[in-house]
């Protein structure tokens, strides 16, 4: 295990954790899965940095050290490639959440703007992905999950029935044109 305090950490939901060394840096991405804990003790080594083995990573009683004592050589023998596949499934899913969140802030330009206002119209919101329109919520009202999943489908569906949703100092407004969020001075 690296230390944290080596650690400049930017970009948390990318799971990237850059280390600068002499001015220039290496990319260290976690979980280190095509990446052998030799090949880590390696480069510490190599940079003159100490390693250091969380104590937990012995303790059996605890679930994740269970499953890499036990269960996680078992998956090494019988799928040899399953790291590399796994490491190259989490490179995909990177990829797709910074999709997801440039095509939100992409519709956050697209919004009407007043001095407290942002509005759409409708059928610009009900024409991007599902996905898309859960994390322009999320990132305009911080909302729980159930919440978001139930202003999605407000937003998508066919009704003309205007809705309010409230969190906190923002309130969004479903109408059957347009979809409008007020925030509150």
């Amino acid at each position: 295990t690296l230390d944290p305090s080596m650690l400049a950490v930017t970009g948390v939901q990318t799971c990237a954790l850059p280390i600068c060394i002499d001015g220039s840096s290496v990319g260290v991405v976690r979980p280190c899965l095509e990446v052998t804990r030799d090949e880590l003790r390696a480069l510490c080594r190599d940079h003159g940095w100490d390693w250091r083995e969380d104590a937990t990573n012995e303790d059996e009683s605890r679930t994740r050290a269970a499953l890499r004592a036990s269960v996680t050589p078992e998956l090494r023998r019988l799928f040899p490639e399953g790291a590399r596949h796994a490491a190259r499934a989490a490179e995909l899913l990177r990829s797709a959440r910074s999709l997801i969140e440039r095509e939100s802030r992409r519709l956050i330009h697209q919004a009407i703007r007043t001095e407290n206002t942002l509005a759409w119209p409708r059928q610009t919101l009900r024409d991007a992905p599902e996905v898309v329109i859960g994390e322009l919520v999320r990132g305009l009202l911080d909302a729980p999950p159930a919440r978001i999943d139930q202003i999605v489908r407000a937003i998508r569906d066919e009704s003309g029935e205007p809705r309010r949703f409230v969190l906190a100092d923002r309130a969004l407004h479903v109408r059957s044109a347009e979809v409008t969020l007020e925030i509150s001075q």
